[in-house]
């Protein structure tokens, strides 16, 4: 019997501090709410943070998995709305010296899990550190946030150039994030546009944008997700939006299953 292939979506950002993770465990509960069999892949081999903002204190973590000490259902936590968490380690620790075979047992780790799964969110860590950037451009779909400061846009053009010109990437689902209106989403989207120039082969699509709102922040502190503490919030309703877009969105590529879940050249290509 053929198995469903997993969608392999990456949650990226060229830098720190623009509410990846946040994004990344409401997304994962929106995309289950909507019907999805969804496991959140806490991939940030220096920060991991999703157990902490879930509350949750792991017994076996992505480390294992990769060392060989446990399958990658061992390391499952309970998650919102019937998501499946699997747990980062802080600090480097025992992925410090990751490379592209420890990336790829990763991987083969994923093929255990066929048939279980419709979609993996991986909550990668921000910035150009060139494993970090393999494991993005490796997924089948790359959803990359910004918020509306210099900074922050500066450092997503680099990191979208890089994903392009030096790994490949042609198709970006860009989220604006913590901004004050529509007219706001649209207008850092001009303004990150300008600043990557021009390239025929480069596809950016505005997945969606969410305001800013305190409440964000206020959920995570109490361990919570802002389904959980304001369902009616206008983050949620884009949330929401951006779920359902995802679901309707055509693939452009679709694995085979098993150990093409992910674009294992780009992995290996190189080395880490």
């Amino acid at each position: 019997m053929d198995v469903k292939p997993v969608r392999v979506a990456a949650i990226a950002s060229g830098k720190g501090g623009v509410g990846k993770t946040s994004f990344s465990i409401n997304l994962a509960e929106a995309l289950s709410r909507a019907g999805n069999r969804v496991l959140l892949m806490d991939a940030d081999f220096n920060l991991a943070n999703v157990h902490l903002m879930l509350g949750q204190t792991p017994e076996q973590t992505i480390a294992d998995v990769m060392a060989g000490r446990c399958s990658i259902a061992d390391t499952f936590l309970p998650g919102p709305a019937e998501v499946k968490v699997v747990p980062g380690v802080r600090g480097g620790g025992d992925l410090a010296g990751i490379d592209g075979s420890s990336l790829l047992s990763l991987i083969q780790s994923v093929d255990d899990i066929a048939g279980e799964v419709d979609i993996l969110l991986l909550d990668t860590a921000g910035g150009l550190r060139e494993r970090d950037m393999r494991l993005v451009a490796a997924a089948s779909d790359v959803m990359v946030l910004v918020t509306p400061d210099k900074v922050t846009i500066a450092d997503t053009a680099d990191y979208i150039r890089t994903l392009r010109l030096q790994y490949g990437v042609q198709h970006f689902n860009v989220v604006t994030n913590m901004v004050r209106s529509q007219r706001e989403g649209s207008q850092l989207i001009q303004a990150l546009q300008s600043q990557i120039g021009f390239d025929h082969d480069l596809v950016i699509r505005h997945a969606g944008t969410l305001p800013y709102d305190p409440a964000v922040r206020k959920a995570s502190d109490r361990a919570m997700t802002l389904f959980q503490t304001s369902p009616d919030s206008k983050v949620c309703r884009g949330m929401r939006s951006i779920a359902d877009g995802m679901n309707q969105q055509s693939r452009v590529y679709y694995p085979r299953g098993g150990m093409t879940f992910f674009f294992e050249n780009q992995v290996l290509a190189g080395g880490c």
